[in-house]
């Protein structure tokens, strides 16, 4: 049989020639590829570093200007602008024959919006500092509000709103900072610390096969990990003693 024309959806990406590419862009490194497709604008203010890789679709704004490093890789989607702004585009998906993983999808991309907002802490209180995580899960009885109802009672959370000063009541480990965060629905707190030393504590109630509670501190400075050695052992017993590990597993327990 003769072979059948190539639709132009299944021809591999093609790519600008070097010497356009330096001709002008600001500065290019060597093994630098540009698939045509992307948007380099305006190509005289951006610099791209060796062997990195722009992809088609590719969207990058210099503004006053724009150094990329060198073995970066721009996938499909991504857009960046010059001065410090960079758009993230995040897809969830998969393949089933039924409906019955939409819950999951659905609970994932409803945990985002968190990590999002540690990240924009982190880049506006702590930028460049070393880092530490602590992170337990534990299982709780009763529905997911129940269980939130429980942690923030014994964190002395409840009725915090956001920009408050917190300080963890007796019998709690160290902990106290800013109320950055807090909501029901997810129910999920966020406290910028300044105590027991520079970071996020992340808390929240889940149902994940169970309802869950969440504690996670992610601590900072050239300190942080010596602090995590310390404050480990005490959030140890306190989780075992106000959420033990239960004789027999759980039951799923509705919202």
């Amino acid at each position: 049989m003769p072979l059948l024309p190539v639709p132009p959806e299944f021809v591999p990406g093609q790519l600008l020639s070097e010497a356009l590419a330096r001709q002008h862009l600001r500065s290019c490194g060597k093994g630098v590829k540009i698939y045509k497709g992307s948007r380099l604008v305006p190509p005289h203010l951006i610099s791209i570093g060796d062997f990195s890789q722009i992809d088609e679709g590719v969207h990058i704004f210099a503004g006053e200007g724009i150094e990329i490093g060198r073995h970066v890789h721009f996938a499909l989607g991504c857009s960046v602008t010059g001065g410090g702004t960079c758009i993230v585009r995040i897809v969830h998906s998969l393949f089933a024959d039924t409906d019955d993983w939409d819950g999951q999808l659905e609970g994932t991309e409803s945990g985002w919006p968190g990590f999002f907002r540690i990240l924009r802490i982190y880049l506006t209180h702590f930028r460049g500092r070393r880092s530490a995580n602590l992170q337990w899960i534990a299982p709780a009885a009763g529905t997911v509000s129940e269980a939130w109802k429980t942690l923030t009672t014994a964190l002395g959370l409840q009725g915090a709103s956001r920009g408050d000063i917190w300080t963890a009541p007796a019998g709690v480990p160290a902990l106290g900072g800013v109320v950055e965060h807090i909501g029901q629905n997810p129910s999920h707190a966020l406290i910028r610390l300044d105590t027991p030393g520079p970071g996020v504590a992340a808390l929240g109630a889940v149902n994940f096969g169970g309802t869950m509670v969440t504690l996670s501190f992610y601590l900072y400075g050239d300190q942080a990990a010596a602090t995590a050695a310390r404050e480990t052992p005490h959030w140890d017993a306190w989780i075992q003693e106000r959420f033990p590990t239960p004789a027999e597993p759980l039951q799923e327990s509705s919202q």
